[in-house]
């Protein structure tokens, strides 16, 4: 537990300086530049220190104030075991932030920290040096960079020794994933007494590309980014919509619902990362019903403002639109999937049947879509699915119903007696055998102008 306060209290300082150089790109009043825009790690074993270097907004006085409260008020006069109580209470929750330093909840630095500088460059030069139960005193600072903020922290021994240079990249390889270009984020370390610098977020933003030049390891690459799990996905859509709504996506259909590493990371619950004109906005996420929980991706707005806030986000209309018109591609998708990859659809479908019958009740617009992808084994075959379609297909030219029985198994539903009966009329009956099964046929009275039939209606008997 300890170790993972260590490396959330690194993390969290890069997220922060995320925020910042966020803050400082959308600035209106920002000059044009084509300087970099980076993060800079830099760890010391030698002297035991890691400089945390942003070339981002900077802090005010007012906000370096704030922002040093929280440093103490997270810190003082704690043991290493109520902090790990503080971390658990206190996840940074980016539902709820606005891109600003200042909103941000510290981890216990001086859990891990002996001392803490800072250098900060907004209006004006400042520096700072705190030290756990000792006072502080905020000083003019005569720096060498033109804007941003810089924190040296110096690490008690035992943890620098848990900061080897392999674990600390992968650390936050896994935090930092998205963040893109144009903003660098920089690994440094001492080579021949000279500081070398290496990119670690190499992603480039795939969606942007022509679907055409996009090679499948790229597209396995994203997924691997999104969700760190090594399994491949069942199935892909790059989407680029322009007109009246202009987005790109990208999103992955997976066999199962396993929540990412990544939403983990962000603390939010979310199936589409958001990017507004390719710039990562980490405090929000497209959220689809749970029902379409096993769909992952990534979505680039042109059209939200850069500086959206999280309660805004979830009451605008443009983002109503773009979740509207990505679960139709998710269906549309699937019906895809289903005749050019019968088997993998089969093993995707027995896992989320009941989310696409509860898509069904509830997903109006593509009810009709839906409708087509629903699968069910039948009294002809107890091994593969039928869809709907396929039935129709087969079916007697005389045979003017679609016809199902409701039960509890397979097994049970083949040895029915009426089942034996339409067997030896040679007319396939739909097993169903999944409770919600019951209210899906109280929605669907037919398919393609044929109606359903149950065998168990008494006139059937």
């Amino acid at each position: 537990m300890e170790n993972d306060i260590a490396y959330q209290c690194i993390l969290n300082l890069i997220q922060n300086s995320f925020y910042s150089l966020n803050k400082y790109c959308n600035d209106p009043k920002r000059p044009m530049s084509t300087e970099e825009y980076f993060i800079r790690i830099t760890p010391n074993f030698l002297d035991n220190t890691i400089t945390i270097h942003d070339s981002g907004n900077g802090l005010t006085k007012t906000e370096l104030k704030k922002t040093i409260e929280m440093i103490y008020s997270s810190s003082v006069q704690s043991t290493m075991e109520e902090k790990v109580q503080i971390q658990e209470k206190s996840k940074l929750n980016y539902n709820e932030a606005d891109i600003e330093v200042t909103n941000k909840i510290f981890s216990p630095l001086f859990g891990v920290c002996d001392q803490i500088t800072i250098q900060t460059k907004n209006d004006q030069s400042l520096t700072t040096t705190l030290e756990i139960n000792e006072e502080y005193e905020i000083r003019d600072y005569n720096e060498s960079f033109k804007r941003g903020t810089k924190f040296l922290l110096q690490i008690k021994e035992k943890f620098m020794n848990i900061y080897t240079e392999e674990n600390l990249k992968s650390a936050i390889r896994k935090k930092c994933q998205l963040i893109l270009n144009p903003y660098y984020l920089f690994y440094g370390k001492i080579s021949n007494n000279n500081l070398i610098y290496e990119q670690i977020n190499i992603n480039v933003s795939v969606w942007t590309k022509e679907q055409s030049m996009i090679t499948e390891e790229e597209y396995e690459n994203l997924y691997f980014s999104l969700t760190m799990d090594p399994k491949n996905y069942f199935g892909r859509k790059n989407l680029r919509v322009e007109g009246q709504l202009e987005f790109s996506t990208i999103f992955y259909i997976r066999h199962d619902n396993t929540k990412t590493q990544l939403s983990d990371i962000f603390n939010f619950n979310g199936n589409i990362f958001l990017y507004i004109r390719k710039k990562f906005i980490p405090h929000c996420c497209i959220k689809l019903p749970d029902y379409y929980n096993f769909v992952t991706g990534i979505i680039d707005s042109e059209d939200l403002p850069l500086n959206i806030r999280f309660e805004n986000f979830q009451k605008s209309p443009i983002v109503r639109l773009i979740t509207r018109n990505i679960t139709k591609h998710i269906i549309l998708q699937l019906l895809e999937l289903s005749e050019n990859n019968p088997d993998e659809y089969l093993k995707f479908y027995q896992k989320n049947s009941s989310k696409l019958k509860t898509a069904l009740l509830n997903d109006v617009r593509n009810f009709r879509n839906i409708k087509q992808i629903l699968q069910y084994y039948s009294s002809s075959n107890t091994e593969q699915m039928v869809s709907f379609p396929s039935y129709l297909e087969r079916k007697k030219n005389t045979q003017n119903e679609i016809y199902y029985i409701i039960g509890q198994s397979i097994d049970q539903l083949r040895k029915d007696p009426l089942v034996e009966n339409f067997r030896k009329m040679d007319i396939e009956v739909l097993f169903m055998t999944e409770t919600i099964d019951v209210e899906v046929m109280q929605r669907m009275t037919d398919y393609g102008n044929v109606p359903f039939k149950n065998i168990n209606d008494e006139e059937n008997k």
